[in-house]
C-alpha cells in the first residue's frame, strides 16, 4: 500500500502541470486541464507520431521488399531508443538523486528500495511514453506491409517492454553520471548550457541531412547490410529480435533484464549518498584585502549577470543569439566570398541588397536575444528589494538595459564589422550597417522593457515560466522579426525610388528616433510604473 502511494504521487508530480497553474500555483479549472490534456495528446500522437509515422512509412516499402525486415527494426529500435532516453534522460538527475522531498521520504520510516522503485517508475513512463510514439507507429506500417499474425504481435509487445527497459537502465546511467558530477562541478549552470547546445547541434545536425541519409541508406541498402553484419552483429541480432525471431527476442529480454538489475543494484548503493549529499564547499577563511567600490549601476548590472549566468535556461531561452552570432560570423566570413561570386556570376542585379540581406541576417540572429524582456518579472516577489533601496528607479532600470546591450550589442558590432571587410562594403554602406543593426539591439532591448514594465508577472512559481511566457517575451522575439520583415518588404518596394543603402540609412535614423521615444518614457512613467508594482 505504501509503494502504490508513491508511485500515485510520482505520476501525480509528472502531469502536475495538467492540474496546476505554474504562474500563480493555483488549480486549474477543469476547462482548462482537459485543453491541457487534448492538446499533449494531439503533440504527441498526431504531430510527432505522425513525422515518424511518415519516416516509417518512406523506409518500411523499399526494406521489406528486400527482406531487410530486420533493418527496417533496427533504424527504428535505435529511433526510439534515442527519442525515449532524451525524453525521460534529463528528467532523471532531478526525480531520482535531486528530488525536493527526498529529506522528507528519507526521514520516515519508508524502506529505501520503495523511493528508489518509485522513482524509477517515474522515469519509466517517461521514457516508455517517448519511445512508443516511434515504435508503434513504425509496427502499424510494418503490419501494413506485412500479413497480420497474432506471434508477430506478441513478439512485438514484447520487443516494446525491451526498448522501455532499454531505455530506463540508458536514462539511469546518464542520471547517476550527472549526479556524481554535479557532486564536483561548482558551477552546474554552464554545463547545462554547454550540454544542451551540443545536443542541439547533433539534432539540427541530423535533422538537415535526414533526407540525404535516408536516400543513401535506401538506395544501398543491401551493401549496408552486408557491412552491419560483417562489423556490428549485434545490431542485426536486434533487429532480427524486433522482426520476431524468438530466440533472438529472448536472449535480448535476458539481457534487458540482467541491465535493468544491475542499474537497480547501482542506484540503490548510491542513492542516499548522492540525494543526501550537498556539494562541498571550502570553508571561508577571511583575508584582508581590498574591495573595489561599483557604483550603483555596476552593482545593479553584476547582480544582473549573476542572475542571468546561473539560470541556464535564461541563457538559452533568452541569450542564445550571444551564441549563435559569433557562430554566424565565422560562417559567412569563411564562405562570405564564395556566396559573393556566386551573387556576381548568377544573379549580379541582387548586389545592391547585399547589404540589407546581411543586415537582415543579424537583425535576425540579435533577435533571438530577448533578455530585457522578462527582467522586470523575474524580480518576482522581491521586487520590493529594489524598489526600497536608496536608488534611482531609473539605474534599476538601465542595469537590466545594459546587461541586454552588453551580451548583444558586442557580438552584432564585431559581426557587421566582419562582414563588411568580407563583403568589401564601402565605407558609407559599412558605417551604415553597423549604425542600423546596433540600433536596432538598442530599440529591441528597449521594446523588452517597456512591454515587461506594461504587462509583468511577478507571482510565478518558477521562473522559467517568467522567462518562456508573457506577452513581453511574444513581442520582444517576434514583434523584431516581424519588424525586420515590414523593413524588408518596403526595402524592396522603395527600391525604384531609393537604393537600398539609403533605405538602411533612414531606417536606422527611425531606430534611432524610436529608442530616444522609449528611453523618454522609461526615465518618467517606466519609473512611476516599477515603483508601482
Amino acid at each position: 500500500m505504501m509503494f502504490v502511494t508513491l508511485i500515485k504521487k510520482q505520476f501525480t508530480d509528472i502531469f502536475q502541470s495538467f492540474f496546476i497553474d505554474k504562474k500563480n500555483g493555483e488549480a486549474k479549472t477543469k476547462k482548462k486541464t482537459v485543453s491541457s490534456i487534448v492538446f499533449f495528446i494531439i503533440v504527441m500522437v498526431f504531430v510527432m507520431g505522425g513525422l515518424f509515422f511518415n519516416l516509417a512509412f518512406t523506409l518500411c516499402s523499399t526494406l521489406v521488399s528486400l527482406n531487410l525486415d530486420w533493418m527496417y527494426f533496427m533504424i527504428l529500435t535505435i529511433t526510439s531508443v534515442t527519442l525515449g532516453t532524451f525524453g525521460s534522460v534529463f528528467n532523471t538527475f532531478s526525480t531520482l538523486y535531486k528530488a525536493k522531498d527526498n529529506d522528507l521520504l528519507l526521514s520516515l520510516p519508508i524502506p529505501a528500495k520503495y523511493i528508489i522503485l518509485s522513482r524509477l517508475s517515474g522515469v519509466y513512463l517517461l521514457g516508455l511514453m517517448y519511445s512508443m510514439i516511434v515504435f508503434i507507429p513504425a509496427q502499424i506500417v510494418y503490419f501494413i506491409n506485412k500479413p497480420f499474425s497474432f506471434s508477430a504481435l506478441l513478439s512485438t509487445v514484447i520487443f516494446g517492454i525491451i526498448i522501455s527497459v532499454i531505455d530506463l537502465v540508458i536514462s539511469c546511467a546518464l542520471g547517476w553520471l550527472v549526479a556524481k558530477i554535479s557532486l564536483k562541478v561548482k558551477n552546474k549552470s554552464i554545463v547545462t548550457v554547454i550540454t544542451a547546445l551540443v545536443f542541439f547541434g547533433v539534432y539540427y545536425f541530423f535533422a538537415f541531412k535526414s533526407n540525404e541519409l535516408i536516400s543513401q541508406l535506401l538506395v544501398n541498402a543491401l551493401e549496408i547490410s552486408d557491412t552491419i553484419i560483417g562489423k556490428a552483429y549485434v545490431l542485426y541480432f536486434i533487429g532480427n529480435a524486433a522482426a520476431g525471431n524468438l530466440f533472438n527476442l529472448l536472449i535480448c529480454a535476458a539481457v534487458s533484464a540482467l541491465l535493468a538489475f544491475c542499474a537497480y543494484m547501482i542506484i540503490a548503493k548510491s542513492f542516499f549518498k548522492i540525494a543526501s549529499s550537498s556539494q562541498k564547499e571550502k570553508k571561508a577563511v577571511y583575508r584582508e584585502k581590498k574591495v573595489k567600490e561599483k557604483s550603483a549601476l555596476g552593482a545593479f548590472l553584476s547582480k544582473e549577470f549573476t542572475h542571468f549566468i546561473g539560470n541556464p535556461n535564461y541563457i538559452l531561452n533568452c541569450g542564445l543569439g550571444t551564441i549563435l552570432i559569433p557562430v554566424g560570423t565565422i560562417i559567412l566570413a569563411v564562405k562570405g566570398q564564395a556566396i559573393l561570386q556566386a551573387i556576381n556570376g548568377n544573379l549580379p542585379e541582387l548586389k545592391a541588397y547585399i547589404m540589407p540581406v546581411a543586415a537582415a541576417l543579424m537583425c535576425f540572429m540579435a533577435a533571438m536575444n530577448d533578455i530585457s524582456a522578462p527582467s522586470i518579472s523575474l524580480e518576482g516577489k522581491n521586487i520590493w528589494i529594489a524598489q526600497s533601496l536608496p536608488v534611482d528607479t531609473w539605474t534599476v532600470l538601465k542595469s537590466k538595459f545594459y546587461l541586454h546591450i552588453l551580451l548583444t550589442e558586442t557580438p552584432v558590432f564585431i559581426c557587421a564589422v566582419i562582414i563588411s571587410i568580407v563583403l568589401k562594403l564601402p565605407v558609407l554602406q559599412a558605417l551604415t550597417l553597423i549604425i542600423f543593426v546596433s540600433s536596432f539591439v538598442c530599440l529591441n532591448a528597449l521594446t523588452g522593457l517597456f512591454t515587461n514594465l506594461k504587462s509583468p508577472n511577478l507571482t510565478w512559481t518558477n521562473e522559467t515560466i517568467a522567462i518562456k511566457q508573457g506577452m513581453s517575451v511574444l513581442v520582444a522575439m517576434l514583434g523584431s522579426w516581424g519588424y525586420v520583415v515590414v523593413l524588408g518588404i518596403l526595402c524592396y518596394l522603395s527600391s525604384l525610388v531609393l537604393s537600398p543603402a539609403l533605405f538602411i540609412f533612414i531606417a536606422a535614423v527611425i531606430n534611432i528616433i524610436l529608442c530616444l521615444l522609449l528611453v523618454k518614457w522609461l526615465r518618467k512613467k517606466g519609473t512611476r510604473v516599477f515603483e508601482s508594482l
